[in-house]
């Protein structure tokens, strides 16, 4: 089973697609890392069986210490964000 690396402006981006937040895109944003690649989770197209679980392991990838290597946003505002460098 391969892996999809998507290249983006010059860089590598690993997807975390919708999945179960407490598990797989936890474990494909830490694989991500384990393969120094920086990772965007989409909060509002993941989910998990509670909303206390889904927003308890989101907030484990942030802080100052993740920050370069997850970022957690929405759609809409991932979709901002790729218009934006366009410019």
């Amino acid at each position: 089973m391969g892996q999809s690396k998507i290249p983006l402006r010059g860089g590598q981006s690993y997807p975390a697609l919708p999945e179960e937040a407490h598990y797989c895109v936890l474990s494909t944003a830490m694989d991500a890392f384990a393969h120094d690649f920086k990772t965007v989770i989409l909060k509002d197209l993941c989910a998990s069986f509670s909303e206390e679980v889904h927003n308890a392991t989101l907030e484990s990838l942030r802080g100052e210490i993740m920050e370069p290597w997850f970022r957690i946003m929405t759609a809409f505002e991932f979709l901002a964000a790729i218009e934006k460098e366009k410019k």
